[in-house]
């Protein structure tokens, strides 16, 4: 029987990010400090309008949105020039943003109107409005991208939300004004800041009710959910001058140590590779810098004045290479197609999801990071171009992609 096995490579080298950067909002300097997280300094301000609060970078890492409450409007920024670029038409005073794992949609919470934005975000538009209940602060996105959860800090509800349909699926009960949600990196939980009765609800996301209630200082008001998702951070502003973080344990939901920062500790980020994280302590004019492998302070950057929100860039750069082996035999022709990968660069990677559409919907593969970077499709008929998108994950946390087209039947170019 004859048999030809014809090979060809192609290799794609995908630039995300040159750097790591933090954005922070500073409420009434009305501008973002950038932070250079290789150096703890400042390298830029930016003016954005009235009242930043919530700020977020797109999962691609070209954007950042920031909500500016005083303009009733989202500022656009780009992460390459740091400069505004558009501003988005929201609702009544906006406070925090969510964008969906694959950076099609994004989720606004509109405090005065008690409503949650839906922003396309490739059009840079408000493509709808859900009616989500009184004084909504913070919405976070499940890491299937399929549920969003809005905190109602009137009626001590989370709003659940299909992102397909966006309404209501149903309201959950949690504690006394609910502040900030964080989603655990497997996606099975929730944890929710109530300012109020002094505690954090644990939500279980399959069954939509509290399974359990962490006691937690006074009025804690932000968190945050370490890469490898093992801790939590949350921070209480109910002690001056120095505030504290309380270290959770995501395994056994207790908490297991706190950390001095400064006052009113608003907003908490971990660094993609969860080596540390910043605080924005809005009545100190600082970020807190916490090595999260020891649960430290380690230091502080002077920023802005009232600096509340926060949050990084996602990781550096992945490198795919692909190859197509094309089996011609007596009777049939068949296509092998093989791609490999390198992590982004300094990223703590959970698993990686293998695409062929590139708004990262629906993965046709993942691979655990312990395994062999390695994919092999057999399924694909001849004589087509095919690309595959090749995504890294740390539970909710999406940390860089990158992609290749492959054509068995010429060389890539």
């Amino acid at each position: 029987m004859l048999q030809l096995i014809v090979f060809y490579f192609c290799i794609l080298f995908i630039p995300l990010n040159g750097e790591i950067k933090a954005y922070v909002t500073n409420q009434s300097g009305a501008n973002v400090s950038v932070i250079d997280e290789s150096t703890d300094t400042v390298i830029d301000t930016i003016v954005v309008g009235g009242l930043p609060t919530g700020v977020e970078v797109s999962p691609d890492g070209s954007i950042a949105y920031v909500a500016s409450e005083a303009t009733d409007s989202i500022r656009v920024i780009d992460t390459a020039t740091d400069t505004v670029i558009d501003s988005i038409a929201v609702g009544n005073f906006p406070v925090n943003i969510a964008f969906t794992p694959n950076g099609v949609k994004a989720y606004v919470t509109n405090l005065f109107d008690a409503s949650v934005s839906v922003i396309d975000v490739a059009s840079g538009l408000e493509t709808g409005i859900i009616f989500a209940g009184p004084f909504p602060i913070d919405v976070s996105v499940t890491p299937n991208g399929k549920t969003v959860y809005a905190s109602i800090y009137i009626t001590n509800t989370l709003s659940e939300i299909d992102t397909a349909s966006d309404t209501i699926l149903s309201t959950i009960p949690v504690g006394i004004g609910p502040n900030e949600i964080s989603t655990a990196a497997d996606g099975t939980k929730l944890y929710v800041t109530n300012l109020i009765s002094d505690d954090i609800s644990v939500v279980s996301t399959e069954t939509n009710t509290v399974i359990t209630t962490i006691p937690i200082g006074i009025q804690p008001i932000s968190i945050a959910t370490s890469p490898d998702g093992k801790k939590i951070y949350a921070g209480t502003q109910g002690v001056t001058p120095i505030d504290e973080i309380f270290v959770i344990d995501v395994a056994t939901d207790t908490v297991t140590g706190t950390i001095e920062v400064g006052n009113n500790p608003n907003g908490i980020a971990f660094t993609p590779d969860g080596t540390k994280a910043y605080v924005a302590n809005r009545f100190s004019n600082n970020v807190s810098i916490i090595d999260a492998i020891t649960d430290t302070n380690i230091g502080s950057i002077p920023v802005g004045s009232q600096p509340v929100g926060v949050t990084f860039t996602p990781s550096l750069t992945m490198e795919v290479a692909g190859r197509s082996q094309i089996n011609i035999f007596a009777t049939q022709t068949a296509v092998l197609n093989r791609i490999t990968w390198s992590p982004p660069d300094g990223a703590n990677v959970a698993e990686y999801r293998i695409f062929l559409d590139d708004s990262l919907t629906d993965p046709i593969y993942v691979v655990d990071a312990e395994s062999p970077r390695v994919f092999v499709d057999n399924s694909q008929p001849p004589e087509k171009a095919y690309t595959y998108f090749v995504g890294a994950y740390n539970g909710p946390s999406f940390l860089g992609s990158g992609s290749i087209t492959i054509t068995p039947e010429r060389l890539c170019k």
